[in-house]
């Protein structure tokens, strides 16, 4: 009789803990939560062409990839842009905890609202419906228009390295046409070149080290002189300064080089996988309520 209420005993312990195990594992599943890593995002202007963004969630059945009842609008500083044709896709991204989060990848047309290059800071996407509101940070979007000349290049690679354990783009190594003469600016939205610390026919790894670096990372001041296109080999190390850190994986560069404005189109200078857990401090958790 004793050795029958001990085995009881033990079937019911068991089941209390695959209850409570089980309990608990549906409560953290049932906690939606988003992320975003902010990223630069620009773009030349092209008709068909389409920009793309990035939400990460902790389900694999969200409501944000439901097109036909949602609403999806782009808004910066009290400016709103509604998205009217959006293509979502998913794919299982990372584990993180006791979470399997999911990459939502959202693609959109180019905005076009303006005839003058768009240029928008801290843009956020907003999606809801009846049910639920989600706000996520994207980063900084530019859109460029105006009738830039292509640059002619012969030899393109980018350079990028850990900041704070966090891998990010730092510069891009280049060999020029040797028939311009004076660059006088690189700019990527708000992020530049501190132009006095290009470098001539160094061809340095993609991957370096941050302590390597003469010039400040994070610097809001890019005031300086033209820089001589003077390199025999043609090849420049142009390093890259941010006035606070994003993301840069693929985007359009402009460049002023006698006195002209120039662009390199849409080139992957981080071709790393990017995964959420590989970017705890610079990920921001969207704002989700339901309704």
């Amino acid at each position: 009789m004793k050795k029958f209420v001990f085995i009881l005993s033990l079937i019911s312990l068991g089941l209390l803990s695959f209850i409570l195990i089980f309990s608990y594992n549906k409560k953290i599943v049932e906690e939606e939560k988003y992320y975003t890593i902010p990223q630069i995002k620009s773009y030349i202007y092209e008709e068909d062409k389409q920009m793309e963004f990035t939400i990460y969630a902790n389900t694999k059945r969200s409501l944000i990839e439901y097109q036909e009842q949602n609403s999806y609008t782009l808004h910066s500083k009290g400016n709103q842009y509604k998205i009217n044709d959006i293509k979502i896709t998913k794919e299982q991204d990372s584990e993180m905890g006791q979470e399997t989060y999911y990459k939502y990848i959202l693609e959109m047309p180019l905005l076009s609202i303006l005839e003058e290059d768009i240029v928008l800071e801290q843009v956020h996407i907003l999606i809801q419906n009846e049910e639920f509101r989600l706000d996520c940070l994207l980063g900084d979007l530019a859109i460029y228009k105006k009738n830039y000349t292509p640059l002619e290049f012969h030899d393109l690679y980018g350079n990028y390295s850990y900041i704070e354990g966090e891998l990010h783009f730092i510069g891009l190594t280049i060999e020029l046409d040797k028939s311009y003469q004076m660059l006088e600016e690189v700019k990527i939205i708000h992020c530049f070149s501190p132009i006095s610390y290009i470098e001539k026919d160094i061809l340095y790894d993609s991957q370096r080290t941050i302590n390597e670096f003469p010039y400040p990372f994070i610097n809001d001041t890019h005031a300086s002189d033209p820089f001589p296109l003077t390199a025999k080999e043609n090849y420049y190390y142009i390093p890259i300064s941010y006035p606070y850190l994003h993301l840069i994986t693929n985007v359009a560069i402009l460049m002023k080089i006698d006195g002209s404005y120039f662009y390199i189109s849409d080139f992957t200078y981080l071709a790393n996988k990017i995964s959420l857990k590989d970017y705890p401090k610079l990920r921001v958790e969207g704002e989700y309520q339901n309704a």
